[in-house]
């Protein structure tokens, strides 16, 4: 009877995700990274155009948004940036107007727009997505398995904001490695800046 159980558990848990996009999340994050390479980002950026072209839901829009906004870290012409930038923004805005209270899409969005220069003018967007994710930690809206990539992404955004307290407050929840060390990259590189 516990192995009904368990199975039935898995089988729902899998139901409501996005098995193509859990297939490819682990390249996702590694281009989108701050150490990420042209080459993956342009084959995540394929792929996901793929699936979005299969079949659009704000899930799929907020990734393929989140690595097209990346792609502009790649160009060499200003205007090829802008572009992309442009048209990375465009596709995490509407997927958050189709499903605010996605906390995947919060993520991509404010893990998106957070690398953006400040001339951009997205801070307002980091911002809400920042209290988004700050009032919901905790709740049902944001999975247990999502929490370190919250955790993350906060401590992120309170170093840019230059928020000492509130950017040790989050850090100090990171556990997984890779993170500690995306957060430190993303740091040094400000600080660098």
């Amino acid at each position: 009877m516990k192995i009904l159980m368990i199975m039935l558990l898995i089988i729902t848990n899998m139901i409501g995700k996005d098995m193509a996009i859990e297939e490819i999340r682990e390249d996702f994050y590694k281009a989108v990274s701050v150490e990420g390479n042209e080459d993956l980002a342009n084959e995540v950026l394929e792929k996901l155009q793929k699936l979005v072209d299969e079949k659009y839901t704000a899930t799929r829009g907020s990734y393929l948004g989140s690595i097209t906004s990346k792609m502009s870290d790649y160009s060499f012409f200003p205007w090829s940036k802008l572009g992309y930038a442009e048209d990375g923004s465009k596709l995490l805005n509407q997927a958050i107007k189709e499903e605010p209270n996605n906390v995947h899409i919060r993520l991509n969005r404010l893990n998106s727009f957070i690398n953006f220069p400040d001339f951009l003018k997205k801070a307002h967007y980091t911002q809400q997505d920042a209290r988004w994710l700050i009032s919901n930690l905790g709740k049902d809206n944001i999975p247990k398995i999502a929490n370190e990539d919250v955790y993350k992404a906060l401590a992120q955004f309170f170093i840019k904001e230059k928020d000492e307290a509130k950017y040790n407050k989050y850090s100090s929840k990171l556990t997984n490695q890779k993170f500690i060390l995306d957060v430190e990259n993303f740091k040094t590189r400000l600080e660098n800046d």
